[in-house]
């Protein structure tokens, strides 16, 4: 489905023509390549430019004296940097670790040695995924286990553990009872991308969890997530109501979460309004607002929907959870969310790290920000059972409108002194805490 706003960045030329305030020779070529990058990245880009980023020598200067992580070992100049900004999630990744950073922004969660499948605590197969070993076997949604190499099994999940932790290959024969019928399955574990939407029904009420927001998923070599979710609403369009579980995901891709919130709402209708800044006209930190508009009915509308968060939920999640309240009323059941209402850019660097700069505030249809406070739930309840249950009883009765707002309390997350963790034991964690990116392809520095 065609959206109005396109979230990737396409740059044909950042220098095009002139102007007496800008031009390249008046940014930075004191340092290395790289150096030069990252600090020309930062002046454009990150919306805290003007106050807060010094003049290249500062960071030239002092970096042989300075004491950095061993991963910044020959960029000490870059790690000051983007260490003496004020934003979190403004940082420089080196070439070190660009792998696990792309695999992070490209992809679903790898399941190491998996047969693609989930079970609940009895065996019976509750999630069959669309492509792995358990797919390709003919393995179907309700199969229950009930041997694993002619060992019994009668339900013990425990014991079905132990046999797949002590085999030491990666084959193995599963009795399967189908209704009536017992059937021998071979399988193989393997490496195998999970899905990110997963689809549930509770007391005749579709239940559709997104865990992330990513490209690639099981199945899906681009657009995934977006693509799972409407497989979803697909599977779904004779219900008039369902929960959208949003608990724990921590965000992802622009792009395809505001074309999941877009496949919720009808033509005209505003999702949410973005302030970027970035360059016009070669002037740095230019602020513009986007508003972002359907161009055509989304496929799920005219549904009542009921949506699920908790305080992991952030970036993406919210601004999906913004389009939606915003238009639909849709009551929020759960916990107080992250409150992450910004968004980075993120571009390769010329030795293939990264460069991340917070450079969009993400804001309602009516232009109000969540940024810190995060959504009030309408229904506080800390259960997950009962949080569901209580979004279950909603979604039947589809009347309830939402009430509550965003939160009136500043969250932890923010209250905390500035604080940018470098290290390779939690620099993960930093970059998972409220994903929302968006690229900057090729940038002609």
């Amino acid at each position: 489905m065609k959206k109005s706003l396109i979230i990737f960045i396409f740059i044909v030329s950042l220098f095009a023509g002139c102007t007496e305030t800008v031009s390249k020779s008046t940014v930075t070529t004191q340092g290395d390549e790289e150096f030069n990058f990252a600090y020309t990245f930062l002046y454009y880009y990150y919306y805290l430019a003007k106050e807060e980023l010094q003049p290249a020598e500062v960071y030239l200067e002092n970096a042989e004296n300075a004491v950095v992580p061993k991963i910044y070992a020959g960029h000490a100049d870059i790690y000051l940097m983007f260490s003496a900004t004020s934003d979190k999630l403004t940082i420089y990744y080196p070439s070190s670790l660009f792998e696990t950073i792309n695999s992070t922004i490209s992809s679903s969660t790898v399941n190491a040695k998996s047969f693609g499948m989930e079970l609940d605590s009895i065996l019976q197969v509750r999630y069959v995924y669309r492509e792995g070993p358990a797919a390709g076997a003919g393995i179907k949604r309700g199969d229950l286990i009930i041997a694993l190499d002619s060992s019994s099994l009668a339900g013990d999940s425990s014991k079905y553990a132990e046999i797949l932790e002590s085999k030491e290959t990666d084959s193995f024969e599963f009795q399967i009872l189908r209704g009536e019928d017992s059937l021998l399955i071979s399988m193989t574990r393997e490496n195998v991308l999970s899905p990110t939407v997963y689809l549930d029904t509770l007391d005749s009420v579709p239940i559709i969890r997104v865990t992330k927001f990513t490209d690639q998923t099981n199945g899906f070599s681009e657009n995934g997530t977006a693509l799972e979710f409407e497989e979803a609403l697909k599977e779904t369009e004779n219900f008039e109501s369902a929960v959208i579980d949003l608990r724990g995901n921590p965000g992802g891709v622009l792009s395809i979460c505001s074309q999941m919130a877009q496949d919720l709402l009808s033509k005209g209708d505003t999702a949410f309004i973005k302030e970027k800044w970035s360059i016009s006209n070669e002037i740095p930190q230019t602020s513009e607002k986007t508003y972002v508009v359907n161009d055509a009915d989304g496929m799920g509308k005219n549904r009542y929907y009921v949506l699920m968060m908790d305080g992991s939920s952030a970036s993406c999640t919210e601004l999906f959870a913004t389009a939606v309240t915003s238009n639909l009323k849709s009551p929020i059941v759960g916990a107080n969310s992250f409150g992450k209402g910004i968004g980075q850019i993120y571009a390769i660097t010329p030795e293939s790290g990264y460069a991340v700069a917070t450079n969009t505030l993400l804001l309602d249809k009516n232009g109000e920000s969540y940024h810190t406070y995060g959504f009030e739930p309408d229904f506080y309840i800390s259960d997950s059972d009962s949080a569901l249950a209580q979004a279950v009883e909603l979604a039947k009765g589809k009347t309830y409108k939402r009430a509550a707002g965003y939160g009136s309390q500043v969250q932890p997350y923010w209250k905390v002194a500035q604080k940018k963790s470098f290290s390779t034991g939690d620099f993960l964690q930093e970059w998972f805490r409220g994903l929302a990116i968006q690229e900057v392809q090729d940038p002609q520095f």
